[in-house]
């Protein structure tokens, strides 16, 4: 049994794909949050913690890292490429800050778009090279949006309560 697609797809099948590694990582990382709750209750790190937001914030934290090693991992798998990863992984800390910020039923939409954006930013064609030009512009691009969800994420740890 191969870990590994034999071909890159591209076309309809890099969307169909894309779906499926991120289902796939889904369920990894659901798998590791569920191991991951038990052994945080277990640990001494939340016994102080007055607001009783320690351990779910832990364990979210634990599966949000598990879904992210989770994409390179499927994205190796399905030759979907690490920008494909980079470009899911991204997206999601970007749509967990609009659900912190509105509220899950409006992003909810988001998730299902994510997958398919990702590999309509990645895609190109096998047998023709992509410019220079364009690579730079998405490296870019996705450094902006991770910065943007660290600036975030340091106003959001830094507000008082």
């Amino acid at each position: 049994m191969r870990l590994r697609l034999a071909e890159t797809p591209w076309g309809l099948a890099r969307f169909t794909y894309a779906y499926l590694a991120a289902l796939l990582a889904g369920v990894v990382a659901g798998v590791v949050a569920l191991i991951a709750y038990p052994v945080m209750d277990a640990t001494p790190l939340c016994e102080a913690d007055p607001t009783g937001l320690c351990l779910p914030g832990l364990t979210v934290s634990t599966g949000v890292a598990g879904l992210i090693g989770a994409l390179f991992w499927m994205g190796f798998a399905f030759r979907l490429g690490w920008q494909w990863a980079a470009w899911t992984s991204v997206l999601v800390l970007i749509l967990i800050e609009v659900i912190i910020q509105t509220s899950w039923v409006s992003a909810a939409g988001l998730f299902l778009v994510l997958p398919a954006l990702a590999a309509a930013v990645t895609f190109e064609r096998p047998d023709a090279d992509s410019p220079g030009w364009l690579n730079l512009v998405r490296v870019i691009l996705l450094a902006v949006l991770a910065i943007q969800f660290v600036v975030w994420l340091v106003i959001l740890l830094a507000t008082p309560y």
